[in-house]
């Protein structure tokens, strides 16, 4: 069996497994679909296929801040994921911080998470062009659209590499687990991002943050060190790479059992 039928085979299994699980619980991060559950979605979805119609519906509202007149590298992505429980007030000190920098942003959040938002935060924002709030993101396609700039991240490993991919440096803040060492790796070993100050979102810190980033030679060499990673773990998993090959050796070391 070639790495096209092992796919397949991940595939289905990964759909079984995300319906076992979450079959009967209501889609609420996915806009327009919060009343549906995962087994009323099409398998397109639950796979996470790019190519899927739906998901290329859902992909163009993340995309209208990013396609409008911004520069090449100059547009922030903040998503912490969907596990972490971030305290109120430090949401809504992350929502202060972004509106005083000077970079646009782009925040992938819970449409009942943005309640807790402080008052009038997202019409501010609608009405000057500044930031955009969605429930919901294809964060591998928005990191790698050219106006991506920085991405303001939990630092879970997946997220940690889909930032390499899309060669976009991280600022970190970290809750639990190996998101600890993932930031640690990121901004002390790899030189590709920067943990906040008080390890916690605050005003100044998130500004600050920010501008390390965007605006000083340290986040240059932040964006030339990500592009030197994004080239060789494109290269590992391109055929005859280094990924691909250790996959196969691992499957034929499995099937000679």
């Amino acid at each position: 069996m070639g790495i096209g039928g092992l796919q397949n085979m991940a595939m289905k299994r990964l759909r079984s497994v995300t319906l076992a699980s979450y079959g009967d619980k209501l889609l609420s991060f996915l806009p327009c679909l919060s009343n549906y559950r995962a087994t009323d979605i099409p398998a397109g979805i639950n796979t996470g296929n790019p190519n899927f119609v739906y998901y290329m519906i859902l992909d163009r509202s993340a995309h209208r801040l990013l396609d409008s007149d911004h520069d090449q590298a100059t547009v922030a992505y903040v998503s912490l994921g969907t596990i972490a429980f971030i305290h109120p007030s430090e949401l809504a000190t992350l929502a202060k911080g972004l509106e005083a920098s000077d970079v646009p942003f782009l925040w992938s959040l819970k449409e009942e998470t943005q309640n807790l938002l402080p008052s009038g935060f997202i019409d501010r924002m609608n009405e000057t062009g500044k930031g955009r709030i969605v429930p919901w993101t294809p964060q591998t396609t928005v990191l790698k659209h050219p106006a991506l700039g920085a991405f303001v991240s939990h630092c879970g490993w997946n997220s940690v590499l889909e930032s390499i991919v899309g060669g976009v440096p991280l600022v970190c803040r970290p809750f639990f687990a190996d998101q600890v060492i993932n930031a640690r790796s990121v901004s002390f070993v790899w030189n590709f991002g920067v943990v906040l100050d008080e390890r916690c979102f605050t005003e100044k810190g998130v500004v600050k943050a920010l501008d390390v980033v965007f605006k000083t030679n340290e986040g240059k060499k932040m964006r030339e060190k990500v592009h030197e990673l994004k080239y060789m773990v494109t290269a590992a998993v391109e055929e005859n790479g280094s990924s691909r090959e250790n996959l196969k050796r691992l499957v034929k070391y499995v099937c000679g059992f």
